[in-house]
């Protein structure tokens, strides 16, 4: 995760800072030994939020380092964070949860159709997807509920999210662009299987790592 200053990172239960200019690496949260097998999930929005699989919830002041939290007695399995709700992924319960930022109180719970393999949060509310059947769908912030699908690849990699919409790498050599309002998907041949792909937030730019190379992607 990149923002408020740093390149965020998470490995096992440390999340470590790292400076953009210098590379200098600090430990910025370090959670509690876990009982069990555990894992770990990581969003950024105006704070930075760490999912337990226990259920935890951690909101972390990345300039402060204040930090809060709250048992939410959920199977925790991805996060994603907008610009006024953390969003918590339970894939047993096949739900998405509405977190208030301040608060930290549940507000809302989504039943998702399919599986709930990867969150993304965008401009319009949070992305999920559906590796299984190749489908991705947008959760409306403001109401709360499902806006509307669209079929992207059968190998999804990776989500990045800007103010265009969502991109969709792809292990077949595709990235896809999904308009948030009219949910139509547009596919791109990258000549390469796609691993990942990222949005540069200062210029726009769509960058895609390759099986052969990293490359930008101009929409």
């Amino acid at each position: 995760e990149t923002g408020a200053d740093a390149v965020w990172a998470l490995r096992a239960r440390v999340v470590y800072r790292v400076h953009p200019g210098t590379g200098e690496v600090r430990a910025a949260l370090i959670l509690p030994v876990p009982g069990g097998i555990t894992t770990w999930s990581l969003a950024l929005g105006r704070d930075l939020w760490v999912g337990v699989s226990d259920g935890t919830l951690v909101r972390l002041d990345p300039f402060t380092g204040a930090r809060d939290q709250v048992d939410t007695g959920l199977s925790i399995d991805a996060i994603a964070a907008t610009k006024d709700a953390v969003w918590v992924g339970d894939i047993l319960a096949g739900a998405l949860y509405r977190f208030d930022v301040e608060s930290l109180r549940r507000e809302d719970r989504i039943q998702i159709r399919g599986n709930l393999d990867e969150l993304e949060a965008g401009d319009d509310g949070v992305w999920v997807l559906d590796r299984g059947v190749g489908v991705v769908s947008l959760i409306d912030e403001t109401s709360n509920s499902i806006r509307g699908s669209a079929r992207v690849g059968d190998d999804a990699t990776d989500l990045a999210a800007d103010d265009t919409g969502l991109w969709v790498s792809d292990g077949d050599g595709s990235l896809y662009h999904v308009d948030p309002v009219t949910m139509e998907a547009r596919r791109f041949s990258m000549g390469a299987e796609v691993i990942g792909v990222a949005v540069d937030d200062a210029d726009g730019a769509v960058w895609v790592y390759l099986g052969e190379a990293v490359a930008g992607v101009s929409g």
